[in-house]
């Protein structure tokens, strides 16, 4: 096992982080994954997936120069993936993503190189773009994350789902969820592309991965989870080895015609609804409505986040009283830009209300009376 710092031989500037399993020295063809987590933290990046590289052997890389998915960057890889297939025989299966950024570099490197599959979290992809890829696209979404209602609808009707696109919805927002959610999806890619071994071992390592998928989605049934077993079920189904060892294909329609899947379904849909309806309103009532009817609105949001009981519209408020201060900040930025007092105050006002403890209140109170003093 190698865990360590290395740099390209023709351009030192580009380093990264890297681990090696433990593989026989003649093993060439090691499959490949680049990985990068928030604020370019190489060693949190490998530390995501070490334990799934190691069992199943994979190298895994996370660079400690590129910080952009621009043309530049995509060489800088290019020049780091050549110099790990030199010098710790990998071979030719790669996986690239983790973060944004890892997601963003994944799909533009994709689109003149051979990728095996983009791990993404933290990024809203469009689904049209999803298609026009010709790799897979494992994503996991949680229902309090701001962008979760530009996805939804892919919840809601699977149907509707780019056939390349793996999809998982997880509880909660956390280190270890995101850990664990980090090494189910490179797990999946690496078993359904070249699980190691001999085709006995291979085909146990499929049998075990299939039956711990059942298992997952067992558990998910008896916890109520009937959306989240739902997509785990559409994944498995996308891959013939699994559904050689059980027709998840027949499972997946047997489990959306459930009553109590409909039912988290119907609520999921009505959440998403209502979001919307409320997002569009903070549009047409940013600049017309008084301190009154706003100190009233927030309020309301802050009490039904204590004491709402269905867990889809408690998301739906969580979202909203997110989105509700990136719509401030948003349009106070604006009005700063075009040194539009008056408007600035108003929509100040809110932001205020809404997050009276976040700085950027005060750097904008600053900006208006430097506005006012202008006059």
């Amino acid at each position: 096992m190698i865990f360590r710092s290395e740099s390209c031989p023709s351009n030192k500037i580009n380093s990264y982080q890297i681990f090696v399993p433990s593989v026989d020295t003649s093993f060439r063809q090691i499959p490949l994954l680049i990985a990068f987590a928030p604020n370019g933290d190489a060693n949190l990046a490998i530390n995501w997936f070490k334990e799934t590289a190691e069992k199943y052997q994979i190298i895994v890389a996370s660079s400690s120069t590129i910080s952009t998915a621009d043309s530049s960057s995509l060489l800088l890889l290019d020049e780091m993936i050549a110099d790990i297939r030199t010098k710790f025989h990998a071979g030719n299966y790669l996986f690239i993503g983790g973060s944004p950024l890892g997601t963003n570099l994944g799909m533009n490197y994709s689109l003149k190189n051979k990728v095996d599959g983009i791990i993404s979290m933290g990024m809203i992809i469009p689904p049209e773009k999803i298609s026009q890829l010709k790799t897979r696209v494992w994503k996991v979404v949680f229902p309090e994350d701001l962008n979760f209602v530009d996805i939804a609808p892919l919840i809601i009707d699977p149907h509707q789902m780019p056939s390349n696109l793996l999809l998982e919805l997880a509880d909660s927002f956390n280190e270890e969820s995101q850990k664990m959610m980090m090494q189910q999806m490179l797990t999946y890619l690496l078993v359904s592309t070249m699980p190691p071994g001999t085709p006995d071992e291979k085909k146990k390592i499929v049998q075990d991965y299939t039956a711990e998928q059942k298992n997952r989605i067992d558990h998910l049934l008896k916890t109520g989870k009937y959306l989240q077993a739902a997509l785990i079920a559409r994944n498995m189904y996308q891959f013939h080895y699994f559904e050689r060892e059980f027709s998840f294909i027949s499972f997946f329609d047997q489990l959306t015609n459930d009553p109590n899947y409909q039912n988290q379904n119907d609520k999921l849909s009505k959440s998403i609804q209502f979001e919307t309806a409320v997002r569009n309103d903070f549009y047409n009532n940013i600049l017309t409505k008084d301190s009154t009817f706003w100190q009233q609105d927030i309020d309301l949001i802050n009490s039904k986040i204590e004491t709402e009981k269905d867990k889809f519209m408690l998301s739906a408020y969580k979202r909203i009283k997110g989105f509700l201060g990136i719509f401030c900040y948003s349009m106070c930025e604006h009005f700063a830009d075009v040194k539009d007092a008056q408007n600035l105050e108003k929509a100040l006002s809110v932001y205020q209300m809404a997050e009276p403890k976040n700085h950027e209140v005060q750097n904008f109170m600053k900006k208006l009376k430097q506005l006012k003093e202008r006059k």
